[in-house]
């Protein structure tokens, strides 16, 4: 599986992660921090949503890394509750280029609704 830079992610790239392979199917929103892409699990297609964390945002890949590990964590725990929440899917860091991480959230899909808003 290709693991492209974050910049050249399209619709139709695949990413292959810990627990699943995802395909790319477009990107839905772009933020300060990170960039939100719809995808779907290659094994069974239930769609998802991926976030991927802007190393570039931060003063340095650690910083980041500290973001997602809290934002992880966080979203893990809330969707245990019961109620109304975002189904946590498996974060993912990408050590493959050592000198540029990539770090990765994956959610179920809410159609209808940024992230940001949820978690307003």
């Amino acid at each position: 599986m290709s693991k492209p830079n974050i910049s050249e992610i399209k619709a139709g790239d695949k990413l292959k992660m810990k627990k699943n392979s995802y395909d790319v199917v477009k990107m839905l929103g772009d933020g300060g921090f990170g960039t939100v892409f719809e995808g779907k699990v290659q094994k069974d297609n239930k769609v998802v949503a991926i976030k991927y964390f802007k190393t570039q945002a931060f003063t340095s890949p650690a910083e980041c890394r500290m973001y997602w590990e809290r934002e992880s964590e966080l979203t893990e725990i809330q969707s245990k509750f019961p109620g109304r929440h975002m189904e946590f899917v498996e974060a993912y860091e990408d050590k493959s280029d050592r000198s540029n991480p990539k770090y990765f959230i994956v959610l179920g899909f809410v159609k209808g609704t940024t992230l940001k808003s949820w978690f307003n």
